[in-house]
């Protein structure tokens, strides 16, 4: 028994971390996420808000004419939300979702919002895409 828990514990340890695994079952070309988003940027997360997280953009390359730029991450965190660190630079990629209808009206509210399988990532895993992406269309810095 204390042979298997030391496995356990072993394999555990060599494992990567959760936000290395994958759980998407297709993760789209650069220039496939760039088509479906709405806005992608580079920048650092300065701020964490009750719904979100706020980055100060550096560059951006699609949909971002401000310095600042909200993502909607809702009220719970769960494995398709990117785990955003005050503090740390991603690369994101970004589309309008909707986060709320109204039952009487029907008005929708829309945000941006960046989801793990859409290539979003901390920007020293995003050497690759950077190349592909070549020049920003802006740039805060």
């Amino acid at each position: 028994m204390r042979a298997l828990i030391l496995t356990i514990a072993v394999m555990y340890l060599l494992v990567p971390n959760s936000s290395s695994v994958s759980i998407c079952k297709y993760t789209p070309t650069v220039s496939e996420a760039i088509g479906h988003s709405d806005a992608v940027f580079v920048g650092r997360v300065v701020t964490e808000t009750k719904y979100g997280v706020v980055f100060k953009v550096d560059r951006a390359w699609k949909g971002v004419n401000r310095r600042f730029v909200k993502i909607y991450t809702g009220d719970i965190r769960n494995d398709t939300i990117p785990d955003f660190v005050v503090g740390e630079n991603w690369l994101v990629y970004a589309s309008k979702t909707t986060v709320f209808q109204n039952n009487k009206t029907k008005r929708k509210t829309s945000q941006l919002m960046a989801l793990v399988c859409n290539r979003s990532a901390l920007l020293g895993y995003a050497t690759d895409d950077l190349q592909k992406l070549g020049t920003p269309q802006k740039s805060f810095r």
